[in-house]
């Protein structure tokens, strides 16, 4: 976690208040956090914030599309279908989930909750992820789903994940640090050199 319990995580590295394009690396070393561990300043994602924070997947890594194929090869051979150039197709990403869906009986809203995401790592690689929530908003599966699903991938319980992409600290859209980024005036987000 951050280094002072006062200190967000997450924030610019450099003391600069922008972020260089690779630190993500540095970020992912603080990940996973367990599920009842996040900050609740996670959670204050509206757009009239100042600045919105990282988004983050609760859910079990799954590894890389390798690690992904094994899984499904042991856990169900059915739900794998591979290119003819090799790894996966987009569906067999999604049949781990609609396997889920009917296992568990989940549908509706809450079928939605329940998806493959591209997360990154504690090393910083670009990973699966099965998830039943994100920061972005308060909507989760029940515990007892949580728990149901976990026990049968054999993962225990979820964690915090770091999206693959949104993975800084953003100014909210309706806030003068925004318009700011825009003109080109602060520089924020990652950038190339």
């Amino acid at each position: 976690m951050a280094a002072n319990k006062s200190e967000r995580l997450f924030l610019p590295i450099n003391g600069l208040g922008h972020y260089e394009p690779e630190d993500y690396k540095q970020f992912c070393k603080e990940t996973p956090i367990p599920r009842a561990a996040l900050p609740e300043y996670f959670f204050n994602c509206q757009p009239g914030q100042r600045f919105i924070p990282p988004m983050l997947w609760l859910g079990w890594n799954m590894g890389s599309e390798a690690d992904l194929t094994a899984f499904l090869l042991k856990y169900d051979p059915e739900l794998v279908s591979l290119k003819p150039t090799g790894g996966l197709t987009d569906a067999s990403l999604f049949n781990l989930c609609y396997a889920l869906y009917e296992r568990f009986d989940i549908s509706g809203e809450m079928a939605e909750l329940l998806e493959m995401s591209p997360i990154r790592d504690e090393h910083g690689e670009d990973v699966w992820a099965l998830t039943v929530s994100c920061n972005y908003t308060s909507d989760c599966l029940s515990d007892d789903l949580i728990e149901k699903i976990g026990k049968d991938i054999g993962k225990g319980e979820p964690s915090w994940w770091l999206d693959q992409t949104n993975w800084y600290w953003q100014p909210g859209p309706h806030t003068q640090a925004a318009r700011l980024a825009e003109q080109g005036e602060i520089l924020i987000t990652p950038h190339l050199p």
